[in-house]
């Protein structure tokens, strides 16, 4: 009988452990591999799909595009960076107001004909620099956010007519856009 309660508590212990070595260890590295590439595909097959999930994209590569980054998961590690700077400096509002201007930059920036400049948020990224600045230097007044939604919409405007100027002489006026025309040494 003591025999018999031992392979009993013995079948319990390594049956688990055994489907656990035959089933989950094989599928787990092919999970991660599924994960790890399917969530760019299905992010890239949806944003034409959807209006708000391509502002959304260009929103992130817009905030990327400050330091000159065009990934949209660059863009989500500059918004908690952003995030967590303005809360432990007790300005929530410069956190909120680079979402804000950002977003708004994004949408205001479908004037534009450049389109490819636009879905990489070469438009957008002033907006999240004025909807950085905004909060920091003027106080929490109605004036300050409509300071902000002007100041997003004009840096826009700005940057369009800046950029259309000075295709007249070849000149490009975003630099990210410029660093990729450059000629690569051989």
């Amino acid at each position: 009988m003591g025999h018999d309660q031992k392979s009993r508590s013995e079948c319990r212990i390594t049956g688990p452990l055994y489907l656990e070595k035959i089933i989950i260890a094989p599928t787990l590295p092919w999970l991660i591999m599924m994960t790890t590439h399917s969530i760019p595909v299905l992010w890239k097959n949806n944003i034409d799909k959807h209006y708000i999930l391509k502002i959304i994209d260009i929103s992130l590569r817009g905030c990327a595009q400050v330091m000159f980054q065009n990934n949209p998961f660059t863009g989500v590690l500059f918004f908690i960076a952003i995030f967590i700077a303005a809360y432990s400096n007790n300005n929530p509002l410069a956190a909120w107001g680079c979402v804000i201007g950002t977003v708004l930059a994004s949408i205001t920036g479908a004037i534009t004909h450049d389109v490819k400049g636009w879905r990489d948020g070469l438009y957008s990224y002033n907006g999240c620099l004025v909807g950085i600045a905004i909060p920091v230097f003027i106080t929490a007044t109605p004036l300050m956010w409509f300071c902000l939604i002007v100041g997003s919409v004009v840096s826009v405007i700005a940057t369009v007519c800046i950029a259309d100027i000075l295709k007249t002489w070849k000149i490009a006026a975003l630099t990210a856009v410029s660093y990729t025309h450059l000629p690569l040494p051989t």
